[in-house]
């Protein structure tokens, strides 16, 4: 055989094993794309029933924190309405010769109103706080499982 022979065989060789290369690349290249639309469809199927399991809990929660506040403000409103009966201050107070400690009782009804008012403003704070410590609960156990899962 002559050198040119040996040449063109060599190229012949060289391009049938590049074409050979960029086949196998090609074909990796969509293994690999398969491989992530299907954990990619794996991941969005997982968050997306997480969110609704959110979304779910979200609405349950909102609901139970509505009602527990509606219930603090119907309370207020008969404990308001049990303070009226009470006597009101008087315009020129005269301070008492006797100093006593004063229960609640005794108090005039503008303190006990304030009182009652504030008491109740504080319940529906405690239960806002307590709502929103439980959504962060359900978003970090939610969060927490679709990271095992990840893994």
């Amino acid at each position: 055989m002559s050198t040119r022979a040996n040449v063109i065989a060599t190229l012949i060789v060289l391009g049938a094993l590049l074409g050979l290369h960029y086949y196998d690349k090609e074909q990796a290249i969509s293994q690999v794309k398969r491989e992530y639309a299907i954990k990619s469809a794996e991941v969005i199927t997982r968050t997306e029933r997480a969110t609704q399991a959110l979304e779910a809990s979200h609405v349950k929660e909102v609901q139970e924190k509505d009602e527990k506040i509606n219930r603090i403000s119907a309370d207020l409103d008969v404990a308001i309405k049990r303070l009226q009966h009470r006597p009101l201050r008087s315009s020129s107070p005269n301070p008492p010769s006797d100093t006593k400690a004063c229960r609640g009782s005794e108090l005039y009804r503008e303190d006990a109103e304030f009182l009652t008012r504030e008491a109740a403003r504080a319940e529906k704070l405690i239960e806002e706080r307590d709502y929103y410590y439980r959504e962060y609960e359900s978003a970090r156990s939610k969060l927490n499982d679709l990271k095992r899962q990840a893994d």
